[in-house]
């Protein structure tokens, strides 16, 4: 939190998913009060990048609660790996987006852990749980993120009696 401009007593602070959700916001705070944001704040010190966000995405101001005073916040992402991370993966999740199907998706791989920890969703295919028969396809709206996804549906076949 940038609150003065003699920067040989400063401090960095960082906080993951502040001020904008995602990414990570780091400042510089006189080392004297860096306490009240590290106590009140829950921000670190240190830089974002030590956290693993260090592909810079703008600067944000922010309205420092109780002192009234706005700062400069400089925001980064976690940059995209290009190693195991690169391609697209196949997600699934049971009964979504419709009752009774198997919704599958592919996913940039680099971003697959938002769904699976906040959707519900698992790494590989319906197929692999026991959904293999088509069931058509859905337009799916992904809350937050707010794109449109096309998801593949599956149903899981009908037992052979005899």
């Amino acid at each position: 939190m940038q609150v003065s401009t003699n920067t040989t007593n400063n401090v960095t602070i960082y906080k993951i998913d502040s001020p904008k959700k995602g990414d990570c916001g780091e400042s510089s705070c006189p080392a004297a009060v860096a306490h009240f944001p590290e106590t009140f704040g829950g921000y670190k010190k240190g830089t974002c990048a030590s956290a693993g966000y260090s592909a810079p995405d703008g600067e944000q101001d922010f309205k420092v609660p109780i002192w009234g005073k706005t700062v400069v916040v400089k925001l980064f992402k976690k940059p995209v790996d290009v190693g195991s991370k690169a391609g697209n993966v196949t997600i699934y999740k049971i009964n979504s987006p419709k009752k009774g199907d198997c919704g599958e998706s592919s996913c940039p791989a680099a971003v697959a852990h938002f769904p699976e920890t906040f959707g519900g969703y698992k790494e590989g295919t319906c197929a692999s749980v026991g959904y293999s028969l088509p069931d058509g396809e859905q337009d799916f709206k992904v809350p937050v993120w707010g794109k449109t996804v096309v998801i593949k549906l599956f149903k899981k076949p009908e037992g052979i009696v005899i």
